[in-house]
């Protein structure tokens, strides 16, 4: 169970990096007919769920691509791959600081904070779990 709810923790903070460069994923060069190839690989990472999942599906398929391959594949697919960099720069700065943030706080603060925060998510229906032995904080 507990590696579910660290997937699901990993898979929030991607989640939240990549709305940051949604924008800039995909991109159309050359003809139109080049334009039209490059829309029609979109396709292979549709989700059914929605535009964030779809995201969330091209950034697993590139990070199981092995780093000297992953630039040629995002050629191959129309994707930014400085974007995708971008994505998992920010995903490691972010559990950096949310490592750092916890790393020592009693369990008074860390309910406060805990409690900030779950209201927070509940504006934006996430959920958030917390072990306070393990000191993390998993989203969902």
């Amino acid at each position: 169970m507990d590696n579910f709810y660290q997937g699901l923790c990993k898979e929030g903070l991607v989640l939240g990096a990549l709305m940051e460069i949604a924008r800039r994923i995909f991109f159309k060069v050359g003809t139109k007919v080049e334009k039209s190839e490059s829309d029609c690989l979109k396709l292979c990472f549709f989700h059914l769920d929605g535009d964030l999942f779809t995201l969330l599906s091209v950034y697993k398929k590139w990070e199981d691509k092995p780093k000297f391959r992953r630039k040629k594949w995002c050629w191959e697919n129309s994707i930014n791959a400085k974007s995708m960099v971008r994505c998992k720069d920010d995903i490691i700065k972010t559990s950096s600081c949310l490592l750092k943030r916890f790393r020592g706080k009693n369990n008074y603060n860390l309910h406060s904070l805990v409690a900030t925060i779950q209201q927070t998510c509940n504006i934006y229906r996430l959920g958030i779990e917390v072990d306070h032995h393990k000191r993390e904080i998993q989203f969902f």
